[in-house]
């Protein structure tokens, strides 16, 4: 019944407010993953990328990032290039950090693209270290998978 609160809440309100409380609701494991973060887009999208709880949002977007990189990507983006994303989350958010390692280490081409997109946001806003993460997945030996 919450899944289809939530769907129908996504197809009716104009309420951009009571769309930002579903980030309440974002978390691994609560819903079918892969739906929860194509709600999570769809509900930041007509938010314009803000959401209740972001750092809650940010840890569950870190901790499905290598199961699910594009869809985590596309959340990370929305929220990173959000006009009123809060300044202290984007400079101190170990999650952000995580998430784009993440993303980078993957094997989705889309998703390092969109990596890259928000790394050039945040260094753009002043956040020089997000630049190196490229540089330090370059830097990790490839691990070949034990048989």
């Amino acid at each position: 019944r919450l899944q289809e609160l939530w769907e129908w809440r996504l197809a009716d309100s104009k309420d951009v407010e009571e769309l930002q409380e579903f980030g309440w609701w974002v978390a691994d494991g609560r819903f079918n993953d892969e739906w929860m973060l194509e709600r999570l887009i769809e509900t930041l999208h007509k938010t314009s990328g803000v959401i209740e709880v972001a750092f809650q949002v940010l840890a569950a977007l870190s901790a499905l990032a290598s199961r699910h990189p594009m869809l985590c990507a596309r959340a990370l983006s929305l929220i990173v290039k959000s006009r009123s994303a809060d300044r202290l989350i984007l400079g101190h958010n170990e999650n952000i950090e995580g998430i784009l390692s993440t993303l980078y280490s993957s094997a989705d081409a889309h998703a390092i693209e969109v990596a890259e997109s928000v790394i050039d946001h945040l260094t753009k806003l002043g956040f020089e270290r997000y630049r190196s993460i490229p540089e330090i997945q370059r830097r990790l030996p490839f691990e070949f998978p034990s048989s």
